[in-house]
């Protein structure tokens, strides 16, 4: 009865799609447009059906500039027997599809190719047949027609039980469930027992029902496996899927499950030697396209997919398989999250990188520190060439030191006999001595200030940076040289705000580069007329620094300007060429810039910039 409402229902559908929409499906036909038909089969939702559809429609999605009308069809055979469906599906395909003309027709099953070249003549005549089947259709099926081409498909129950019982070497009985499963496949599994195990005990369990067949599967013994084929359920209003029946299987059993279809993959089975469904329909909707874009049928090859080892790594935990016992090439599935082995690569990678790093910082830590040495030991050189540059220039200054020192000692002198001449005249009174020795300890401390000045300019000397007020450290250079300036009839003119300016920096240097420039600048003006004999020093006070700039009326730069500040280079007679260079250096190591330029109007201004205290 059930057999009959069906057929009904889809004569029914057949005839009122046939009646109302034959115009429009012929109009949209147009030329170029391809049909393509799959039939199934099992019912929509069978476990293998999403994953072929899934395949086939990805490979005919592959050429866009080919427009194809794809539909699918399944016959249902596992809940309604075919030899009574088939007239009802047959006509219902043909009412269907009566005016659309269908290109090529693609069957996944021995049973949808059965169905499909009994009902070629009167359903498609002119189409092409791509095909999936455990048999290959005779060389003149392949022929007739517009020709077949496909797939030898199957199911590798040998290949399964050979790896159950290489992971399992003691085991004594195994239970192959196959209910409802063709007496081929039986066979099949009795033949290769016989071929290539002797001592191992085969049953085979082909209980109608599921709670039978779970009943069967907790009587099975210990030192035991079971190699789950299939199972239909036989029992009438209680539809299960074999793959829903499969779980149940494995929770029932006490003893390692395989399976022989990737379907079952995730259910709890072990695992087997299966072959991927969703790649068979990608072949098949391949070879499907080759035959739409111009290839025969007949002259493409009929092709064996391979199997592919696969496992469950959960399974595989609860009955302790390694996996380096597993055939080369297995697929394992489910695995639990592992750094190494998910990310090996990115791991060998960032290790890879962590070590070159370390390396790197390695060689910049011993470059650092060779960096430090060195620069020690420049410091320890510029000290020792800015020593030597400073004796050199305070001997020049020798006049000076000895014109300012005799006159503090030329008032003590004085002050000294005047106070004797008043003892000796009865004369003296308390203050006028009291004023005497004021002038003499005034003198003194005077004397002391020029000693203390040249002395430290003299004595060795490393760069030490404190803060210090730039306008100070160029009114004590000025003091230094004040005297030869006057003996060389030179006027020194200072523009020095009167608010103070602080840098970071080493007074001994600053002011030697100061006298340095100084020096120069007068040196430079030895045939300048003396009334136009003027030396200008001038600190300019900008946001981030000072310039520091000394001016002269000389005779200017040579043409070696670019090059002043070179070692041995120089435009005096008897200089040598280092005074400019052990500048430069000192200015550098204070974090400034010293620069040079010939003036418009004549002579040459030497500017020093320092960076104010905390902008360095």
């Amino acid at each position: 009865m059930q057999m009959r409402t069906r057929a009904g229902i889809l004569l029914t559908v057949a005839a009122t799609m046939s009646a109302m929409a034959s115009p429009s499906i012929a109009a949209a036909q147009t030329a170029g447009l391809r049909s393509v038909l799959t039939i199934h089969v099992g019912a929509e939702n069978y476990p293998s059906n999403p994953l072929l559809e899934a395949g086939i429609r990805e490979a005919l999605r592959s050429r866009p500039d080919l427009p194809i009308d794809y539909f699918a069809e399944y016959l249902e055979s596992e809940l309604f027997p075919l030899e009574e469906l088939s007239d009802v599906f047959e006509d219902y395909i043909r009412r269907k599809y009566q005016n659309r003309r269908l290109d090529l027709v693609i069957t996944t099953t021995d049973v949808g190719l059965r169905f499909a070249l009994a009902h070629r003549a009167a359903l498609f005549p002119h189409a092409p047949i791509v095909f999936a089947s455990t048999a290959v259709p005779e060389d003149l099926n392949r022929r007739e027609g517009a020709g077949l081409a496909g797939i030898k498909v199957g199911l590798a129950y040998t290949e399964t039980l050979k790896q159950a019982l290489a992971l399992h070497p003691s085991t004594e009985h195994v239970f192959v469930v196959t209910t409802g499963s063709s007496g081929p496949i039986v066979e099949s599994i009795r033949a290769a027992f016989r071929e290539f195990w002797s001592g191992v005990t085969l049953t085979f369990i082909d209980e109608p029902t599921v709670p039978r067949l779970l009943a069967a599967i907790k009587r099975v013994p210990s030192q035991s496996l079971i190699l789950y084929q299939a199972h239909i359920q036989q029992e009438p209003g209680r539809r299960m899927d074999t793959n829903e029946v499969a779980p149940l299987v494995v929770r029932a059993a006490s003893v390692p499950v395989y399976g022989t279809a990737d379907i079952y993959m995730g259910t709890g089975v072990v695992g087997g030697l299966v072959r991927d469904t969703r790649e068979t329909g990608v072949r098949l909707g391949e070879i499907a396209m080759r035959i739409l874009t111009g290839t025969r049928a007949q002259d493409i090859p009929i092709e064996s997919p391979p199997m592919v080892p696969m496992f469950d790594w959960r399974a595989m935990k609860q009955w302790g398989i390694a996996e380096s016992r597993l055939p080369a090439g297995s697929i394992v599935l489910f695995r639990g999250p592992s750094l190494w082995r998910d990310f090996r690569n990115e791991v060998l990678v960032v290790l890879g990188g962590l070590i070159v790093q370390s390396i790197l910082i390695l060689g910049l830590l011993y470059q650092r520190r060779a960096r430090y040495r060195a620069e020690v030991e420049s410091r320890r050189n510029l000290a020792l060439a800015a020593d030597a540059n400073r004796r050199v220039t305070m001997s020049a200054l020798t006049g000076s030191i000895a014109h300012e020192l005799s006159q503090p000692l030329n008032s003590i002198m004085h002050n000294a006999q005047a106070g004797e001449m008043l003892v000796a005249s009865n004369l003296a009174t308390p203050n006028t001595l009291r004023e005497i020795l004021s002038d003499i300890r005034t003198a003194d401390v005077r004397a002391t200030q020029i000693i203390e000045r040249h002395r430290t300019m003299l004595k060795n000397h490393q760069l030490v940076k404190k803060p210090l007020d730039i306008h100070a450290v160029v009114r004590e250079s000025l003091a230094l040289v004040a005297h030869d300036a006057e003996a060389r009839h030179i006027q020194i003119d200072a523009d020095l705000p009167s608010e103070p300016c602080v840098v970071a920096g080493d007074q001994v240097l600053l002011q030697q580069v100061l006298v340095n420039l100084v020096m120069n600048a007068m040196e430079a003006m030895a045939e300048t007329l003396p009334d136009r004999r003027r030396v200008r020093v001038q600190n300019e006070v900008k946001a981030d620094n000072v310039e520091v700039s000394v001016r002269d009326d000389g005779t200017g730069l040579p043409k070696v300007d670019g090059h002043v500040f070179e070692p041995f280079v120089t435009t005096k007679t008897n200089g040598i060429g280092i005074g400019l260079t052990i500048a430069g250096t000192i200015v550098e190591a204070h974090g400034g810039r010293m620069e040079a330029h010939n003036n418009p109007d004549g002579g040459a201004t030497f500017t020093v910039t320092l960076p104010r205290n905390g902008t360095s």
